[in-house]
Formats: C-alpha cells, sequence, structure tokens
C-alpha cells in the first residue's frame, strides 16, 4: 500500500483523484504539461445538468449523469470546512427556455425525456416564466425548468482542489509534459518526459484528456480521445448591474451565472487542437445571449478562450483498470467532466484501493470500452 501512484493529468480529474488517494493514506505524484487545472476544468461552465446534457438513447449515461449530480452535494462538502460555499455550489435549477414554435418543440422532447425517466421537470407559461426570470426577452413563451440541475465556480473547484492535493502532501509537477509510457510483459515500467528523464513507476493513472493522443509507448492499449473544441466567453456587470437568477439554455446557447461573471458558451467544433478564439463564435454567442437577455448588450466583455472536451470514441467515459498491469484510466469526458467527478473518484479510487466498484459504473470500466 505504500507504492506510489503517479497521475498524469492535473485537471479536476487528476487533482480530485489524488486528493482522494492521499487521504487514503498513498503517496502520489501528479504531472501536468501545463498549470494544474488550466486545461478543459479551467475552460468549463460548471453546470452539473444531467437532463440536458445526456443522449436520450443511452440509459447506461443517463443513469451514471444522474448519480454523479446526486453525490455532488456531499462530495463538495467533503472537500472543504465551508463546503459548497467554497464553490459557489447552487442549487437554482436550470431553465430551458423557448424563444419561437422550433424551441417548444425542443424543449417538450426534453420535457417527456425527464419524465419518462422520473427526472424533476416543470413547465413554466410566458407570465410566470417572465416572473421568475424578468431579465429574459419579452420573446420568451415558455420554459421547462429542472431543479435538480444545479451548478458551481469550477475555477474555484480547480483552486480549492490544487490547494488541498499540496495540503495533504502530494508531489505536484507542473510543466511537465510525459512524451510516452513504457510497457514491458504486459504491465507499467516507467514514464519517459519531454526534455529526455524517465521516472520508474509501476502504477499509473492516466487523466491527461484529450492531450492523451500525445503519449507514446501504449497502442494498442490506448483509447483514442479527441479534442472537440469549445469557445465560449465571460461577461462582468458592473455595480448594480443584473445577471439571471439561474442557468439559462436555448437551442443555442447557455447562459451560466456565477458571482462575478456570467458565462455565455455553446459552441462544438471538430478542429483539432485549435486553440484561437474566432470573431465569429464570438459574434454569435453574443447575439444568442442577447436574444435570450437583453441586457447582456450592456455588460463588458470580460474574457474569450477556448478549450478542449475529451470525447472517445463511443462519447463515454472510460474509468478504471485497462488491459495493461498497473495502468488505470479516467478519460473521455467530453462535456461532462465536472458533472461526472464524484462518480469518477468513487470507481477510479475504489479500484486502486482495492474497493467495491459502484455499481453504476461497471459499463463504463476501461476493459469495456471500445478502443
Amino acid at each position: 500500500m505504500s507504492e506510489r501512484i503517479h497521475i498524469v493529468g492535473g485537471g479536476l480529474v487528476g487533482l480530485s483523484c489524488g486528493v482522494e488517494l492521499l487521504r487514503a493514506g498513498r503517496a502520489v505524484t501528479l504531472l501536468d504539461s501545463g498549470r494544474a487545472g488550466r486545461g478543459a476544468s479551467w475552460a468549463a461552465a460548471g453546470m452539473l445538468a444531467p437532463r440536458f446534457e445526456a443522449d436520450f438513447d443511452d440509459v447506461e449515461m443517463i443513469r451514471l449523469l444522474v448519480e454523479s449530480q446526486r453525490r455532488w452535494a456531499d462530495y463538495a462538502d467533503s472537500l472543504h470546512a465551508d463546503g459548497r460555499a467554497a464553490v459557489d455550489y447552487d442549487d437554482t435549477g436550470t431553465l430551458f427556455v423557448a424563444l419561437d414554435r422550433d424551441d417548444e418543440e425542443a424543449a417538450r422532447r426534453w420535457y417527456d425525456f425527464a419524465r419518462h425517466y422520473d427526472l424533476p421537470v416543470e413547465r413554466l407559461d410566458r407570465d410566470a416564466l417572465l416572473d421568475r426570470e424578468p431579465l429574459l426577452s419579452a420573446r420568451a413563451r415558455m420554459a421547462v425548468v429542472c431543479a435538480g440541475d444545479h451548478q458551481l465556480d469550477n475555477r474555484k473547484l480547480v483552486e480549492l482542489l490544487r490547494t488541498a492535493f499540496l495540503a495533504l502532501g502530494g508531489e505536484l509537477r507542473e510543466e511537465t509534459a510525459v512524451a510516452s509510457v513504457e510497457v514491458a510483459a504486459g504491465a507499467v515500467r516507467s514514464l519517459a518526459l519531454v526534455g529526455g528523464d524517465s521516472i520508474a513507476t509501476t502504477n499509473l493513472l492516466l487523466a491527461s484528456g484529450a492531450w492523451t493522443r500525445t503519449i507514446d509507448g501504449l497502442a494498442p492499449h490506448r483509447p483514442v480521445i479527441r479534442p472537440v473544441k469549445g469557445q465560449a466567453l465571460a461577461l462582468r456587470p458592473r455595480p448594480g448591474e443584473e445577471l439571471p437568477r439561474a442557468v439559462l439554455r436555448s437551442t443555442e446557447v447557455y447562459l451560466a451565472p456565477k458571482r462575478d461573471r456570467l458565462v455565455v458558451g455553446g459552441t462544438m467544433e471538430e478542429m483539432g487542437f485549435d486553440v484561437r478564439v474566432t470573431s465569429e463564435a464570438v459574434c454569435e454567442l453574443l447575439r444568442a445571449a442577447y436574444e435570450l437577455v437583453p441586457s447582456t448588450y450592456e455588460l463588458e466583455l470580460a474574457e474569450t478562450w477556448a478549450g478542449f472536451r475529451p470525447a472517445s470514441t463511443s462519447g463515454r467515459p472510460i474509468l478504471g483498470p485497462s488491459a495493461v498491469d498497473g495502468l488505470s484510466f479516467a478519460l473521455g469526458h467530453h462535456r461532462h467532466g465536472v458533472l461526472l467527478l464524484p462518480i469518477t473518484v468513487a470507481t477510479v479510487t475504489a479500484h486502486l484501493l482495492g474497493r467495491p466498484l459502484p455499481e453504476v459504473a461497471r459499463p463504463f470500466l476501461a476493459t469495456h470500452a471500445t478502443p
């Protein structure tokens, strides 16, 4: 039990698994090619929304998303003395707003989907909707409300986990890129770093997100993980300016109000590792935000960014033990990285610590994944 565990990837998944392993008395070294938590984890919007992020046809995935969301409040409380307050955990809910007849049809499908799986959901007519969210456009016709879909500030969560990892004695090696993994006789032996150094290890967790494809030496055991680009922006209110009360979604955009900013996003692009923020995406996001909440026109454009969602071939996460002795995965979370954090931590650390695995996660074990 004293064997050191090496984690490649210092985003929310790597940091959270590291914290849990340290709490269990394991020695942990975490390596990240940049600054821990400043990739997809920093670019996310922090939405915990299984109702609006699920594939209608993937029942196992729906169950995984809902179970992880159910664990979130307690998980947040376990991370810090201030618990949910430390990450601005917000249980106001999510509103899917219809601005025209096509939107109403989409909202009806979401409503029927949620009811089919006994998820808490309700409809609001125009008057009730505008009473609840007075900043909405006068074009708003109705909304579907998912009270169980919550949110938090993912950037505060990154800093909280990084601080906890170091306070628990974890070794954090930032700006340390892994070039390849040496496998011999069916087992992990070492990591080769960019620049020529190497690290001996027999217990490796890959939580390297979209950058997994840049690590050599694991074929044919490495899952195919591709980057799905997403562009987003943040609008900042001046003193006295109001933001929406809840997370708002339409068919084109999401608006996630944080304590000090409004995150606006929604793009999905197959562009490889293209880090550019394009004027087209910014214009389209601002237009869609304005059509939903006209007062966004007055807010300061405070920040723009692009991130890379790590998507597997199946679109599902890939968790737990691989076919290589000593190699485990926590990969392929795509749009669900923040939402799936509690169940990912529970699954991966249960495997590494020899504990029973959550039943709901068994269909997502790496040994069941499509290469």
